[in-house]
């Protein structure tokens, strides 16, 4: 009976633990949806050059691509940075894998406390607490000096021809 009890015991611990799959990692920016298809050929080519990088905030993403095939536009909580990196990918043709951030700096987590490129244009900086971001290492704080704790948030970043896709990450 106790070895019965003692089975019992581990099942629901075992289940309650598979009940917390899916994202493994907490972040202090609250998920908000996110839809961004833009052309990037027609409106943002400088995406097609590793290295660069393109904001999306509700305010001034380009008022020609609101609704992408009646489809409205969705920029998270506090904006989507789009980097464009290199691809380590062989079949990948274009050699430029694109990574996407919400833009509200984890320290603060206010959707009008935003990380912006630097002049480098490999460090996402928070205009608030200084906050560095290693764009090129997916987003991870740049420093342990860094004031924050967290990386940026990932969403899932796309290219399908010249239809560039951002939408809410979820498995990170």
């Amino acid at each position: 009976m106790r070895r019965l009890r003692a089975y019992g015991a581990a099942m629901v611990l075992l289940g309650l633990l598979a009940g917390c799959e899916g994202r493994g990692h907490y972040s202090s920016i609250p998920d908000a949806f996110v839809l961004i298809r833009v052309n990037v050929p027609v409106y943002y080519p400088q995406l097609n050059a590793i290295g660069a990088s393109q904001c999306f905030t509700k305010d001034d993403i380009n008022v020609t691509q609101q609704n992408f095939e009646n489809q409205i536009q969705a920029t998270g909580y506090g904006g989507v940075l789009v980097y464009a990196a290199p691809s380590s990918d062989p079949n990948n043709f274009s050699g430029i894998e694109y990574q996407a951030y919400d833009m509200a700096c984890p320290n603060e987590a206010d959707p009008d406390v935003r990380v912006w490129p630097d002049s480098t244009g490999i460090y996402a900086v928070c205009e608030q607490c200084g906050s560095r971001f290693d764009l090129s290492s997916y987003g991870m704080a740049a420093s342990e000096t860094n004031p924050s704790k967290e990386n940026l948030k990932r969403h899932q970043a796309t290219r399908v021809g010249n239809i560039l896709t951002v939408t809410q990450r979820y498995d990170d």
